[in-house]
């Protein structure tokens, strides 16, 4: 089956590094604000306090390994740094379609 989420990252994402600013580890995909109150993760972003200007949805290729990675990972992405606090890969049928991360933004409110 042809992934056109995959085709559409590997086009239009951007290289986000992965650890810290002198790792060469890199995922390409997007980071966007997670900014609605009901969302297809399962929760409710209000009740669960992810509904704020602090959290972000990364969304990546099928293949990344996004999901493996350890809660806390940093992601940065044009000098902006990321905390992985939950992840997932989505399926469609029996073939993973993409991989998808909520992110809290660090350098705000005392955060490192």
């Amino acid at each position: 089956m042809f992934n056109y989420i995959d085709s559409i990252i590997e086009k239009y994402g951007e290289q986000i590094k992965i650890g810290d600013q002198n790792s060469d580890n890199t995922v390409k995909g997007f980071i966007y604000p997670l900014n609605y109150e009901k969302n297809d993760f399962g929760i409710d972003a209000r009740e669960s306090g992810l509904y704020n200007s602090r959290h972000y949805v990364f969304l990546g290729k099928s293949d990344c390994e996004v999901d493996s990675l350890d809660l806390g990972t940093i992601f940065i992405l044009n000098g902006k740094k990321y905390q992985k606090e939950f992840s997932e890969i989505r399926y469609f049928g029996d073939s993973s379609i993409c991989v998808r991360a909520v992110l809290r933004i660090l350098g705000e409110n005392n955060d490192q």
